[in-house]
């Protein structure tokens, strides 16, 4: 094994646990799920908050305690709080539209996600084959599961969590280009979820 492959595997671990906690049997579904519309269109409402521009985009930031806000001289404590609110209004609405790209069909799904990359905030950077794509990937299971008591604000939290992916893969080119770098060194095995991967209150009683 590689001495990067070796570097970036906790990293593809942590990857594979973040796809099973959304429901899907691999890295590749969660990667292909981020750039289609019900995020893309999540993404620009976060970018029209206050205070906001495509050089202080400090998306994972604003969405992980607002340390970001507290920092921000434009933004007051009024204004914090009407953001920390329209994040919340924002994760309903993803969950929403993931609802309605459950029940579209494969061509409704491509001409939205079409209609989302052109009207992406700046400094995002959507790869052009997705455009090319018949078929629509598997969407995230955001139900909090009865047996696993999971609380009833676990699907805004697995939202949350989308978006937080697709900054982090997608949130410039540069970044795009170091998050594909660091897995030219796997193959398909890698990215699919196993049960070592699975969150430990969501795996099967023995």
């Amino acid at each position: 094994m590689s001495s990067q492959r070796s570097l970036d595997l906790p990293i593809l671990q942590a990857e594979r646990t973040v796809a099973a906690y959304l429901g899907f049997d691999s890295i590749l579904d969660l990667q292909r799920f981020v750039i289609m519309w019900p995020c893309l269109e999540a993404v620009r409402l976060v970018s029209a908050l206050p205070g906001l521009s495509s050089e202080n985009f400090m998306f994972l930031r604003r969405l992980d305690g607002g340390r970001t806000l507290r920092c921000n001289h434009l933004v007051g404590p009024a204004s914090e709080r009407i953001q920390q609110c329209w994040l919340a209004c924002i994760l309903m609405i993803l969950r929403q539209s993931i609802g309605v790209y459950e029940t579209n069909n494969s061509e409704q799904n491509r001409s939205r996600t079409i209609l989302a990359i052109d009207n992406m905030p700046p400094g995002f950077w959507i790869p052009d084959h997705i455009l090319e794509e018949d078929e629509h990937p598997p969407y995230p299971i955001l139900q909090p599961t009865v047996r696993f008591n999971e609380p009833e604000i676990v699907p805004l939290h697995r939202c949350l969590c989308l978006l937080q992916y697709l900054e982090l893969s997608h949130g410039s080119e540069s970044r795009r280009e170091r998050y594909l770098d660091a897995r030219a060194h796997y193959f398909g095995p890698d990215f699919e979820v196993n049960e070592h991967d699975i969150p430990w209150w969501m795996r099967h009683s023995t």
